[in-house]
């Protein structure tokens, strides 16, 4: 209890040790518009109408929103979200990018649309949004971004990534997931926490083949081995419930999914592989 307590501790006073965001200079011919607004921890809910749990999950810390106008009153937003680590903002921005379309002059990791360029730069995933979708505006946003991003680190590889099966693999379909919000677009059941991540496993999901529907395969790494048994019991009620689960043992498990499709997971010490997707009875990979 003690040692608990005194984590509790340490964890907090990080927290409180951390710079306040503020916004960064408007660009050249921009201005800040309003004053900045800031939405600390469970206060996100008050500025985002569904969607927050997900950066919940990933460790949310806080929120800076800032409004930025030009000499004809164009507006653009900034969204500043600041996550417990790296790790954690690289994850929600895979999950919020798309597919990837960088600008040739920002350097930092990003993704730019007419109407939104995110970006990721050490614990932060930022956003600058253009409600105009005007093409004219996007050297602005992308001088927001930047100023906002400063000079923190771009995200490494992650090394689950690694631990994915490299033969077919889409290019650039890796992503990071930590719940049951992250895990619900990309597993066949409904709702729940499949792979029992409980917002402090991570895990990784690729997708591969070509069909429209991808074949994936995910790894999770948990603490320890039993963390990997029972998470694997945890799936095997979960494909009782949401599926049909052909084969159990001690060490892994088969099942068909609603859409008659095919899935496998191994365990083998702390890491759970899964396969979800498939039109046969696999192998696992």
């Amino acid at each position: 209890m003690r040692a608990l307590a005194w984590l509790l501790l340490v964890l907090a006073s990080a927290a409180a040790a951390r710079e306040p965001l503020a916004p960064p200079p408007a660009p050249a011919g921009w201005r800040l518009a309003g004053a900045p607004r800031l939405y600390p921890g469970r206060e996100l809910y008050g500025h985002i109408d569904g969607g927050a749990e997900l950066f919940h999950e990933f460790g949310f810390v806080d929120l800076l929103v800032a409004a930025y106008a030009d000499s004809a009153d164009r507006e653009l937003d900034l969204e500043v979200y600041r996550l417990e680590d790296a790790r954690a903002a690289y994850a929600v921005y895979l999950l919020k990018c798309g597919r990837e379309a960088p600008l040739p002059a920002l350097a930092h990791r990003h993704s730019a649309a007419p109407h939104q360029l995110t970006l990721v730069a050490g614990d932060l995933f930022i956003q600058v949004n253009n409600p105009d979708g005007a093409p004219a505006l996007q050297p602005a946003m992308a001088a927001i971004a930047d100023a906002a991003a400063g000079s923190r680190p771009a995200p490494g590889g992650d090394p689950l990534f690694a631990a994915l099966p490299q033969a077919g693999l889409r290019p650039h379909s890796e992503r990071l997931l930590r719940g049951a919000f992250s895990e619900e677009p990309y597993l066949p059941f409904s709702g729940g926490d499949p792979l029992s991540l409980d917002g402090r496993v991570y895990a990784a999901v690729g997708d591969y083949g070509e069909a429209l529907s991808p074949e994936r395969a995910f790894v999770a790494a948990y603490p320890d081995s039993g963390a990997a048994r029972a998470a694997l019991a945890a799936l095997a009620a979960i494909c009782r419930r949401d599926a049909s689960l052909l084969a159990a043992a001690a060490q892994g498990l088969s099942f068909r999914d609603y859409a008659g499709r095919f899935g496998a997971a191994r365990i083998a010490g702390d890491t759970l592989r899964l396969q979800s997707g498939l039109v046969s009875l696999p192998t696992l990979r």
